[in-house]
């Protein structure tokens, strides 16, 4: 996943919400063009981190949204319209009935998203 979002240049950012013992409460934001084409926009999510012994042990999300809808909904969507098309026989991009997201899967995926907006307002 590191290697996709740096293949399409997603930018991170975070705020330390609070600091409780051994628990740092966060909020994290990503955008990029995968989010953009899904239509659902920037994500915004709230995380907690567990640490001992100067490490990070354990991360869990607490929350996760996205201004333009619901994306496990859409991307849903997207992910069954790509894997059930007939043309879609690309291995890089699909493999074992799931979408593969690596460097090499970024220039396939930005033309499947394109292909599936264009469906969905026609």
């Amino acid at each position: 996943m590191r290697a996709y979002e740096r293949a399409t240049g997603t930018p991170w950012g975070y705020t330390i919400d609070s600091v409780q013992v051994d628990s740092a409460f966060a909020t994290l934001t990503e955008s990029n063009e995968f989010y953009d084409l899904l239509g659902v926009g920037p994500r915004t999510q709230r995380e907690i981190f567990v640490a001992s012994g100067g490490r990070i042990r354990s991360m869990r999300g607490l929350t996760m949204e996205h201004p333009g809808g619901d994306f496990d909904s859409v991307y849903t969507a997207f992910k069954r319209w790509v894997i059930d098309t007939a043309r879609v026989r690309d291995s890089v991009l699909v493999g074992d009935g799931v979408l593969r997201f690596t460097a090499e899967s970024a220039e396939p995926m930005r033309r499947w998203l394109k292909a599936w907006r264009q469906r969905g307002k026609g």
